[in-house]
């Protein structure tokens, strides 16, 4: 989604107030300017260091009204034609290429602190799932054939024969569908609130029957606030609490109906079959406040994956990609680059 949110018109902010600790959008978090060197002929001066990465050191506080903005300005959204319908995607830095995808109600601005932190060691290629609003009721007929098709064809498009990933909930069952089916591809892959197969609550099952006869956007729903807010508010930073609007405005303009397709796509797919054959490597992220549900899933997911591993993040919860993205960043960049790489 490409309007501006409510948060992001507040940028009005005193000098040293903590909202400009981030630095502005014409200058890399972490690096030091370097001095010109006054040395003499008798005491060289010290060549300079190579600029570090923002997930290297003390986590440098984040404005994420700043970032939001950067991301939508620096990494436009574009599109490529496909037979399923057109492929909206963003991508931002240079480096190894490493594709996002989403979650079921997730949109690609989720994706703005992380990628913010990882661009300049790799080219982030954040993936739009199909909308209503796009290709309008095909959205139902589609597989994860489909979106893993779409995948490799904006791979193509970018001329990345190989390429990393990172998925979140959903875009996990197309990841393993996308591994199973093209196993050249991907290097590597970093998980975060996985499954192979999810069982559904009555009310979830309903909501994916009804909503796709409902014009509707998730806030319209009642409850729809109440239920985010106990789910995932309690692992939003304490020091930013306007972090969670970064979250939840976004969230709760998702049409109902996306969130019905997407949901068909978990209730009618289980993928456990398919894991023992997947011989990619795969780091499964552990979040303290996954839930009993997460858990297992994840304990299924490790024990069919030939080559997985488990990585613990205390104090976080499902999102660590909006709550903590330079402690996940630091995860994804230790697990896809080798340390010398840094």
């Amino acid at each position: 989604m490409s309007g501006t949110l409510p948060g992001t018109k507040v940028e009005k902010i005193a000098p040293n107030s903590p909202e400009t600790t981030s630095p502005p959008a014409d200058s890399t978090p972490n690096r030091t300017d370097i001095e010109p060197s006054t040395g003499s002929s008798a005491t060289p001066a010290t060549a300079p260091s190579p600029p570090r990465s923002p997930l290297d050191g003390c986590p440098v506080p984040i404005s994420w009204q700043v970032v939001l903005r950067e991301f939508r300005e620096q990494a436009l959204l574009q599109s490529i034609p496909h037979p399923s319908g057109p492929i909206e995607y963003r991508a931002w830095g240079n480096g190894p290429p490493v594709y996002f995808f989403n979650g079921l109600g997730g949109v690609s601005d989720h994706f703005a602190l992380l990628t913010h932190l990882m661009r300049d060691q790799f080219r982030c290629v954040v993936v739009e799932f199909p909308g209503v609003k796009q290709i309008g009721g095909r959205c139902f007929s589609l597989t994860l054939d489909d979106l893993s098709n779409r995948a490799v064809a904006l791979a193509d498009h970018f001329e990345d024969r190989t390429f990393y990933l990172f998925a979140t909930s959903l875009g996990s069952l197309v990841t393993w569908n996308l591994l199973s089916r093209f196993p050249d591809r991907v290097i590597s892959a970093v998980i975060t609130g996985g499954f192979a197969h999810r069982s559904l609550s009555l009310a979830e099952r309903f909501l994916i029957q009804a909503g796709r006869f409902l014009p509707l956007r998730l806030r319209s729903l009642p409850l729809a606030k109440t239920v985010h807010k106990a789910t995932f508010g309690p692992w939003f930073p304490l020091n930013d609490p306007t972090r969670w609007n970064f979250f939840s405005d976004m969230a709760e303009e998702v049409p109902v109906r996306d969130l019905a397709w997407r949901g068909k796509l978990i209730r009618d797919n289980d993928l456990t079959n398919l894991l023992p054959k997947i011989n990619t490597p795969v780091l499964l992220m552990q979040g303290e406040g996954d839930g009993i549900v997460s858990g297992k899933c994840r304990e299924v997911l490790h024990a069919n994956l030939p080559h997985s591993q488990v990585e613990m993040m205390a104090n976080t919860g499902h999102l660590p990609h909006i709550t903590h993205p330079h402690r996940l960043g630091k995860s994804i960049r230790n697990f896809f680059l080798p340390p010398q790489s840094h």
